[in-house]
């Protein structure tokens, strides 16, 4: 071709001499819709030599290039002045300057700290350090700094160095930090060899015009100080100095920002989301010119001016700022202001970009698609106005794959956009910059060969390193970390462009036009129809610059999204049990785009950081009123918010409100812990029917069976305001403190609790026992983020921000998962403890959201909660050891309401005839049922009780509350919190008769009668009927038609008997007798006297009352006797014990005749089986 021909032979001319490399590059140019293209194989590659003073007068570009087009052939030129360079790596000792460059800095920076603060701790510590620093400048160090020693400087000085090399990415920053807690931190930046200066000198931004810039840079180039510079096509773009660094002032861009935000516009990184980025490429339309038919006889203008004779017979209709027509368009949809999905699809979800196959065109569509070099290809991705613009004229298409988020409106309105720069209006260049991709970043640096050497080997990785010595710099050129664009935007505005050229040129006649540009028709149909924002351009000649055949240039997309169809609304609410994979289907979802995560505490976000590899925030970044939300709001297309119950409708109407440009996804368990605020403050609680609602009800963790029953079950309960400990206890293996030492792995098991003094205490021990050392990142520092563990602290980690961590709290690890063989060790007072906003005291939510992180029951094991094994009471009276049945316990455990009130019926009906005769029948039948409810939560305790002791309860008696209140060492023993004396005849002997070894239950025969006769005995009255009753009971309950409660009544009350049976009445007057001479007895007047003279309860009944008080001392000095003479009591009622001691009846006989007191074995109850 000739053009070629032309390039060679200006390359020919270039060979003769000269300091740098020419490189001819010939072949098929692919636009790839960004700034770089893509060359595909060339036809011929030469490099020859040329001058460098050919190209002084552009000495600011990197390249020069030409080009020329023959169909699709283009030739590129482009002549490098810089030559390549072989790194090498010189060690330095850093002290070059009027000062020591290392320790002078790090004094002014101990000497202003000094100054600065109010502490006089912190003021020795610093007056140390300064002298300790300027004694080895004058000493050690006052040569120099070797930078094998740096670490040696830090951990003597206490201080945090950063050293950062020109041309090299922040990554590779190097970072010395000091063994304990940095007291200060130094930046410095290597700008010589052996040097180093301050980044607090040189990191001031100073901002001037593009031309004050060019002369600086001129300037300092003629000196031999460091400048750093990076520059572009159009020239240099900053320059950064000792005194600072200096940018271009270009004040559009603060108002382009702001506009940005006022639409709720999200960049794409075309680093992070590349296949995106470019799926969003190929949607993008750089409309171009072609002519319909030969333009050479038309009237034209070069770019010079100079007008070309021809005819003059047409002309222009152009849209005027055609970028700004977007709602003048028919197929106006908005704009696509974020993309939050990317994924296969048959239907159109929402404004943005859509892979079409199967397009079938209508006639008229057709006619223009063919006249403009084809708009609408089957596989090309499109977009929604697109789509639309098929519809409305009749055309049918397949849709397979899109890219689609939230959509927003842009309107260029403001006068500033139509201010010129450089001859360009800002919404024109600003739409050009949204098109541009920049992959690479470029940086030059000045300085010695030396110098230049040393920062090429630290640049090895970088794509291009070339060195210019005639003026001692060196460039690099690296990829980006990040990429963005607005593509997605940009595309929207040249597709109405082009849908607007469209529809003119539908009512135009198509045979009269003679060239289509980007935004105008050229036509010799002087009296063309105008539609939309098109109007004549008077006296718009044709330019002479090269058509194409077509208008657009559209290519297939190729690649099919990795990520299935997936329907989302914008704002949604994932709920469902514990471990069903809410979060997980999102965060593992391919087809998001952009996606943040936000939990309730540090510990989760950390873990979900590392399991996905998302970025990981907690609700106080999203939701604190600092700027640092408008980040989120501009990077993240789709926000998670984890565990969304546990924050209140306050917290989730601000992020909604927040939020509005994103897609906002809430997950979380209504069952588990719930919304807490301040004291005496209304909750309102997360209200869910503000989303929409994507149940889930498949559990992916919990792997077990029984461990999916438990949690079921326990579900149920919070739903009805149930406890949830009955099951716990029921379900899961106990421990007690001292095998928790014992049995707990750091490394793979987790400690729970309730409060943080709790965590702090079992921290303490476990650090005691010389647990292996565990701590918890408190504040990021390096590459640790808060909320990590970590089994080793070293710098930058420290106490104050890595402490000691051997538990936690169940709020701080919800929507964790322990994993196996890992164990989930649960304190007591996350069984027990109440949350809110259950105000009936239930301790389900606590419970429940601690087991469900578990995959099995087996790694469930609770805490003994000091019950089983308690010291005892300063008040206690006796003590003793129960043993009872485990699987009795969980048998109890598994029991329902309904049942326990069953067993326990005959209990509360003897009770219920007790009351009746004291307070009545209806006084009787209120206090039956609260009496049902009271035993059998007794019975249910009792059984955790057991549970968690294994089968074994220290148990502690005590006086009654009044007694002990009172002051009073008289009276029955009670067992402290439920035990086998509270407990039905039934269970109890279920117990008794699954335990490995015979217990016996022994009672008093007749106890209160008997120790009444030997109190009438005692003072000799004589009471023949009290004799008799207490050796013919049977026979004389039988005759009389009584039973044993009415006659123990009878004994314990004032008022004689109203029976007209004559051997209870004269029975009921030796009790009365009785009662006055105990009550007139100096041998019996205890303290009670005077509390039953005035205790309201007593007014009517104080000699019974008190006779029966004398009796409950007498019986219960019985029976410490006994039971201090026995070696195993398993446990003591009011008139009797439980024993494993084989004792004989005359044995215990023999021990209480003086009493008048005879025992007996009770057979265990065999009613239940």
């Amino acid at each position: 071709d000739t053009a070629i021909e032309e390039i060679l032979s200006i390359a020919d001319q270039l060979v003769n001499s000269g300091r740098g490399r020419a490189q001819l590059q010939i072949g098929v140019w692919r636009r790839t819709q960004n700034a770089r293209g893509n060359w595909s194989e060339p036809y011929e590659r030469i490099t020859p030599k040329t001058a460098a003073d050919l190209y002084r007068r552009t000495e600011t570009l990197k390249d020069t290039i030409f080009y020329t087009r023959q169909g699709e052939e283009i030739v590129r030129i482009t002549i490098n002045r810089g030559a390549s360079i072989v790194g090498q790596r010189t060690f330095q000792i850093y002290r070059d300057g009027r000062e020591h460059c290392v320790l002078g800095p790090i004094i002014n920076i101990l000497e202003r700290k000094l100054n600065d603060t109010t502490s006089v701790k912190r003021a020795a510590e610093l007056r140390a350090l300064i002298k300790k620093a300027a004694k080895v400048r004058d000493e050690r160090w006052n040569l120099g700094v070797p930078e094998d020693e740096l670490q040696d400087l830090c951990n003597y000085l206490r201080v945090k160095i950063l050293i950062k090399t020109p041309c090299t990415a922040d990554s590779k920053t190097q970072v010395i930090s000091p063994r304990g807690a940095p007291i200060a931190s130094v930046e410095f930046v290597h700008t010589r060899m052996n040097h180093l200066d301050t980044e607090v000198t040189i990191g001031n931004k100073i901002h001037v015009s593009r031309e004050r810039l060019q002369h600086i840079f001129e300037k300092i180039k003629t000196t031999d100080l460091y400048y750093e510079f990076s520059r572009y096509q159009d020239g240099v773009v900053w320059v950064r100095t000792i005194n600072g660094t200096y940018a271009i002032d270009n004040a559009s861009n603060d108002f382009v920002k702001e506009q940005g935000r006022e639409w709720g516009l999200s960049r794409i990184d075309g680093v992070k989301n590349p296949q995106l980025s470019e799926y969003i490429t190929s949607g993008l339309i750089h409309p171009g010119h072609c002519d319909t038919r030969p333009s050479a006889e038309f009237k034209r203008v070069t770019p010079c001016g100079r007008t070309i004779p021809g005819r003059d017979d047409y002309v222009c209709l152009d849209m005027k700022a055609a970028y700004t027509q977007a709602k003048t368009c028919d197929q106006y949809v908005g704009f696509p202001c974020r993309i939050t999905d990317f994924r296969k699809t048959t239907r159109e979800m929402g404004v943005g970009f859509y892979t079409v196959e199967s397009i079938c065109l209508s006639p008229e569509v057709a006619e223009v698609d063919k006249l403009v070099g084809g708009v609408f290809v089957n596989g090309t991705t499109l977009t929604s106005a697109s789509l639309k613009f098929l519809r409305d004229h009749g055309c049918t298409y397949e849709i397979t794959a899109g890219a689609w988020g939230t959509r927003t409106d842009i309107e260029f309105t403001d006068p500033r956009w139509f201010e010129k720069e450089n001859g360009v209006p800002l919404y024109s260049s600003t739409v050009g910059r949204w098109m541009i991709q920049r992959d690479h970043e470029t940086f030059c640096v000045h300085g010695t060969p030396e110098y230049l050497r040393h920062i090429a080997a630290l640049n090895e990785d970088s794509e291009i390193v070339r060195v210019y010595p005639e003026w001692g710099e060196i460039m690099v050129t690296r990829r980006r970390e990040s990429a963005y664009h607005l593509k997605h935007v940009a595309a929207y505005i040249t597709d109405y462009v082009v849908l607007a050229m469209l529809k003119q040129i539908m009512v135009m006649d198509k045979k009269q036009i003679v060239r289509i540009g980007c935004d105008c028709i050229y036509s010799t149909e002087l009296n063309a129809p105008l539609t939309g924002a098109f109007r004549v351009k008077e006296g718009e000649l044709i330019k002479t610059n090269m058509a194409s055949d077509r208008y657009v240039n559209r290519r297939p997309w190729g690649i099919v999204p990795e990520a299935e169809f997936r329907g989302m609304e914008m704002i949604e609410v994932h709920t469902g049990p514990a471990g069903c994979g809410k979060t997980y289907s999102i965060l593992s979802d391919p087809g998001l785009v952009n996606v943040l995560y936000v939990a309730p505490s540090y510990i989760l976000a950390a873990q979900v950081r590392e399991q996905f590899g998302v970025r990981a925030v907690v609700w106080h970044n999203t939701t604190t009123d600092v700027p640092t939300f408008h980040e989120f709001e501009r990077e993240f297309n789709t926000i998670v918010f984890d565990e969304a119950f546990a924050m209140t409708r306050g917290i989730q109407t601000k992020i909604m409100d927040r939020y509005g440009h994103v897609r906002i996804v809430f997950c979380g368990d209504h069952c588990q812990l719930g919304p807490w605020g301040e004291d005496n403050e209304p909750v309102i609680p997360f209200d869910k029917s503000l989303c929409h609602e994507v149940p889930h009800t498949e559990n992916y963790r919990c792997k077990c069976p029984v461990l999916a029953k438990v949690l079921g079950e326990m579900r149920e309960n919070i739903e009805d305001a149930v406890r949830c400990s009955d099951l716990a206890v029921a379900a899961f293996k106990t421990i007690s403190r001292q095998e928790l030492i014992e049995a707990y792995d750091p490394h793979t098991d987790l400690i729970l609790t309730h409060s943080n003094l709790s965590k702090e205490n079992y921290t303490e021990i476990m650090d005691k026992a010389g647990k292996a050392k565990r701590y918890r990142v408190k504040k990021r520092a390096g590459g640790h983020f808060n909320g990590s563990i970590v089994f080793e602290r070293t710098a930058p980690l420290t106490e104050s921000n890595a402490p000691l961590n051997h538990c936690s709290t169940v709020h701080s690890t919800q929507g964790i998962t322990v994993k196996r063989p890992g164990r989930l060790f649960i304190d007591p007072s996350v069984r027990k403890g109440s949350t809110k906003p259950d105000k009936s005291g239930n301790d389900g939510r606590l419970i429940y959201t601690a087991a469900s992180r578990c995959e099995g029951v087996e790694q469930i094991i609770l805490i003994n909660n000091g019950d089983t094994k308690e010291p005892a009471p300063k008040d206690s009276t006796f003590s003793c050891t129960e043993y009872a049945s485990v699987e009795v316990a969980r048998w109890i455990m598994s029991r329902t309401d309904a049942e326990l009130d069953e067993i326990l019926k005959k209990t509360v009906t003897k009770q219920h005839k007790i009351d009746v005769y004291k307070h009545g029948k209806e006084k009787a039948d209120k206090k039956k049922r609260k009496n049902a409810i009271i035993k059998r939560t007794q019975t249910r305790k009792y059984a955790e009780r057991v549970l968690l002791g294994d089968g074994k309860i220290t148990m502690h008696y005590r006086r009654s509350d009044e007694n002990r209140f009172q002051k009073f060492d008289t009276g029955r023993q009670f067992c402290t919190g439920p035990g086998m004396q509270n407990q039905c005849g039934a269970l109890r002997g279920l117990h008794m008769r699954n335990m490995n070894k015979p217990y016996r239950d022994v009672d008093m025969v007749n106890a209160h009668p008997n120790l009444l006769l030997g109190v009438a005995r005692k003072h000799g009255f004589e009471t023949p009927c009290l004799e008799r009753y207490t050796k013919e009971r049977d026979v004389i309950l039988s005759e009389t038609g009584q039973d044993k409660q009415a006659i123990l009544a009878m004994m314990n009350r004032d008022k004689m008997t109203k029976s007209s049976d004559k051997f209870l009445i004269a029975l009921d007057t030796e009790f009365k007798l009785i009662q006055n001479f105990v009550w007139s007895c100096p041998e019996y007047n205890y303290p009670r006297t005077k509390l039953l003279k005035k205790k309201k309860k007593y007014l009517n009944n104080p000699r019974g009352s008190y006779m029966n008080h004398l009796l409950t001392d007498i019986e219960n000095d019985v029976l410490m006797l006994v039971a201090s003479k026995l070696t195993e009591v398993h446990s003591i009622y009011f008139d009797g014990l439980i024993t494993a001691d084989q004792v004989t009846i005359d044995q215990l006989n023999s021990w209480t005749t003086d009493y008048g007191i005879e025992w007996s074995v009770k057979p265990h109850c065999q009613k239940l089986q």
